[in-house]
């Protein structure tokens, strides 16, 4: 779909082990400016390192980085990577990750559980809602955001899914 941006992964090799929360909402689920505004106090509010895939198209309207306040965006650069696809498989696979922020696509699940990465899941749109409730109900693996884009429920399941 896009170019994967492999320089992230020399970005995490930098990192501690189990530091960093891995944001990445898919190849279709599309984010409002408030969602955006949301996950990103999450993020800044949790303290945690992170690694957020922000592929063309993620953001509806023309939601850009100058929108997020001066407090937050300075907080998160200096913890942060953004790219615009990273290669998901080796992301989740790098020791430094020890979370994963996701929308619950059955291919980034199976990758997730094959990882032994937690998730916290933010299911987007159809067979998400499904694939989360089942992953959360049946394995008992992570936690559901239950649809729900909100700040605090972006920052206390991200300080408890990292050591």
């Amino acid at each position: 779909l896009w170019e994967e941006d492999k320089s992230c992964l020399a970005w995490l090799d930098a990192q501690p082990l189990n530091s960093v929360i891995f944001v990445s909402i898919g190849s279709l689920a599309v984010m409002t400016k408030d969602q955006l505004l949301e996950f990103w106090y999450g993020l800044f509010d949790s303290g945690k390192l992170f690694l957020w895939v922000r592929r063309p198209g993620s953001i509806a309207g023309d939601c850009t980085e100058s929108m997020i306040p001066v407090e937050p965006l300075e907080g998160t650069r200096k913890r942060g990577c953004i790219v615009g696809w990273a290669p998901r498989e080796e992301v989740l696979a790098n020791p430094a990750i020890g979370g994963f922020l996701t929308h619950s696509g059955w291919n980034s699940t199976l990758e997730s559980i094959v990882a032994g990465v937690p998730m916290i899941r933010w299911p987007y749109f159809v067979d998400q809602q499904v694939n989360s409730r089942f992953v959360g109900e049946v394995w008992k693996l992570g936690l559901d955001m239950k649809d729900t884009c909100d700040k605090v429920i972006v920052d206390v399941p991200s300080r408890s899914c990292t050591i």
